[in-house]
């Protein structure tokens, strides 16, 4: 009964208290501190009774970090390097509960004051799905939600989509090969499922219209604010945002689009929901004749062409993989991994894009999936 009542109390906290009180996780640290007093309190043994020496060599640790993390960068030096040197002072208090859950509570908190590698944030915004880091590295924008870059913007360019959404990777070679199909670009609707900073609709045309479908409010407003992204700002199409799980907001329209992009991620990986055969089939009543599926499969443990390919043999569907291993940072250009499924063969120009290998597995459905099947 406890367990499940401290689980029960646990999950509500940390899902819809911590993220109006806190824009980093820090109730993980603190419910180690917690904990530590907890589990001495609960202790009958007379050694394990709180002492002021405790609370003092328990706070040092921290102390410590917080004077690295002040001081190192005025003698040249990353501050996350001599870390350890404070870790050590949290494992040496080991023995002692309260120690060693405010030593490595503090050690934590301090963590989170410390630059990143990837630059300055400049804006950090917590939500129910997670914290969205905005960061400048002195000439670009990224916007990380987790470890995962979700886009990029060169304020020198800022009308060239970076990370993943480059034109000189396998979806800059999609879109031009979407657009050489024959048909007036200008009257193409074009959905996208998961919005990031916005990238994909760099490579909308004048006259278009463009639908995103996004899970969280708090990358909307991200996406929207000049002073970070311009994407959406300067976009040559009209575009609208539904917020929401793009399933159910599909499943509650009638529109018909020529280009369905899924490029929604929960941190780094696609929701299993928007991968099954009855998602596919839900794109597939919301496609023009002649119309494309892509999705962004870009991941660092797990290849989803198997599944794809599963999916399309059961769906009677041609299904292609455009791969870009090396990507160029210089440019800005992130290594990915796109799939397309179209009703009809298609053929891209660009020897990065080849038919999905043949596979014989099982199609994810609603009711079946599993990772260890697309784990590298």
């Amino acid at each position: 009964f406890w367990l499940a009542l401290g689980g029960a109390l646990g999950g509500v906290f940390n899902t819809l208290v911590a993220p109006l009180l806190f824009t980093d996780p820090l109730e993980y640290p603190l419910a180690l501190a917690l904990f530590a007093f907890v589990a001495t309190w609960n202790s009958r043994r007379s050694t394990d009774r709180v002492r002021l020496s405790d609370l003092v060599l328990g706070a040092a640790p921290g102390a410590v970090a917080l004077a690295i993390s002040l001081t190192a960068p005025r003698w040249g030096i990353d501050p996350r390097v001599l870390l350890p040197v404070a870790g050590a002072v949290c494992l040496a208090v080991a023995g002692r509960p309260v120690r060693f859950g405010l030593a490595l509570a503090g050690l934590v908190l301090v963590g989170f004051t410390l630059p990143t590698r990837d630059g300055q944030v400049v804006h950090k915004e917590r939500s129910f799905y997670g914290i969205h880091r905005v960061y400048w590295d002195g000439e670009r924008l990224w916007l990380a939600h987790g470890t995962t870059v979700h886009g990029g913007q060169d304020v020198r360019e800022p009308g060239i989509p970076l990370t993943y959404y480059h034109p000189d990777g396998p979806v800059g070679s999609l879109f031009r090969e979407f657009y050489a199909r024959g048909s007036d670009p200008g009257d193409a609707r074009i959905a996208v499922v998961g919005l990031g900073t916005g990238s994909l609709i760099a490579y909308a045309r004048p006259g278009q219209a463009w639908t995103f479908y996004e899970l969280d409010s708090a990358v909307l407003g991200i996406a929207e604010d000049p002073v970070f992204f311009t994407f959406l700002r300067d976009a040559l199409a009209t575009h609208r945002t539904v917020i929401g799980d793009a399933r159910v907001s599909l499943a509650a329209e009638t529109e018909l689009y020529d280009l369905i992009v899924v490029d929604a991620f929960s941190s780094d990986a696609i929701p299993v929901h928007l991968l099954t055969r009855e998602a596919i089939e839900l794109y597939l009543t919301h496609l023009r004749p002649g119309g494309w599926i892509a999705f962004h499969t870009s991941n660092r443990y797990a290849d989803f062409s198997s599944v794809l390919a599963n999916l399309a043999r059961e769906l009677g569907l041609s299904g292609y993989q455009g791969i870009d291993e090396a990507g160029d940072p210089a440019s800005g250009r992130d290594p990915s991994r796109w799939a397309l499924l179209t009703r009809n063969p298609v053929s891209i120009a660009d020897p990065r894009w080849n038919a999905l290998p043949s596979s014989e597995g099982r199609a994810w459905t609603d009711a079946y999936s599993s990772i260890f099947e697309v784990l590298r």
